[in-house]
């Protein structure tokens, strides 16, 4: 870490990060456009905001770190993909709540893949997280009360798999530290950017099915932005902290599901994503 850097200032871009996410899966809610479409929007920006930063910056990338950014690249695609459906399903609240499981994903593949330890605490972490889990979902075998229709329970299978491939993602970034992040950013880019454009084929879609034209723009300038936010604040904080900023985006994603979609919150979600935001 870069030691004349202010700490301070990467909890800030973690939070700036969160906060473009939100926006981005705000306006997926509102964009009449499938999933694929949106990710190919997301990704198009990407390309053009990192393509500047390539400027003077060397391209002999080793055969694995090639590697790691095509994997890093097919997982991020699906990570976008999953997440869109899970907003266009559920709740963009519970959606948030979900989607910050990505740590407990995280540590699992770590400890398997890298070797890093799994501690004690780490092991109750996990646990009280999935306990949130439950409040948040409240499945029917332990909420008899409650009954909601089976697209529900597809957006939360869609939610945590965005969760699981957003930590395959996080993994496979930790081994590709040695290179610059301008050439990951962009070859994330280009790669997913040719992943989504051979799916649109197979997609019923036509442009105008979106309501408002700029909105996918909006949403293209909004997901590279996170994009970018993340990955300078993961260069001047410790993960740690900067995933524990990211809970931000559970308070985000509550106050658009009140302001814009009048729905309402159940205490018990409420506890529930608490608990998850806590540990």
């Amino acid at each position: 870490m870069d030691d004349h850097k202010p700490r301070s200032s990467g909890l800030l871009l973690a939070a700036a990060s969160s906060f473009f996410f939100s926006l981005t899966s705000l306006l997926a809610k509102f964009v009449d456009l499938p999933p694929i479409v949106l990710c190919w929007y997301g990704f198009f920006g990407l390309t053009l905001l990192s393509a500047p930063l390539l400027l003077n910056k060397r391209w002999n990338l080793p055969k694995k770190a090639f590697r790691l950014i095509a994997l890093r690249s097919f997982v991020g695609t699906l990570f976008l993909i999953t997440s869109f459906y899970a907003v266009e399903l559920i709740p963009i609240g519970d959606a948030s709540v979900l989607f910050y499981t990505a740590p407990v994903f995280t540590a699992i593949l770590a400890n398997i893949c890298l070797g890093e330890p799994c501690t004690i605490y780490g092991v109750f972490v996990i646990l009280f997280i999935m306990f949130g889990v439950v409040l948040v979902t409240q499945p029917p075998i332990l909420f008899s009360d409650r009954s909601v229709s089976p697209d529900y329970y597809k957006g939360v299978f869609m939610a945590l798999g965005a969760s699981l491939t957003e930590a395959i993602s996080n993994v496979a970034l930790r081994e590709l530290k040695s290179v610059h992040y301008s050439v990951v950013m962009f070859c994330h880019g280009v790669l997913s950017l040719l992943f989504t454009s051979a799916l649109i084929p197979f997609t019923d879609w036509t442009y105008k099915s979106s309501p408002i034209p700029f909105l996918p723009l909006l949403l293209s300038l909004f997901s590279a932005l996170e994009q970018l936010m993340m990955t300078l604040a993961l260069s001047v904080e410790h993960a740690g902290p900067v995933a524990l900023v990211q809970a931000t985006d559970i308070l985000f994603g509550y106050l658009y599901q009140i302001v814009f979609f009048g729905e309402e919150i159940e205490l018990i979600s409420v506890v529930g994503a608490l608990i998850i935001a806590v540990v």
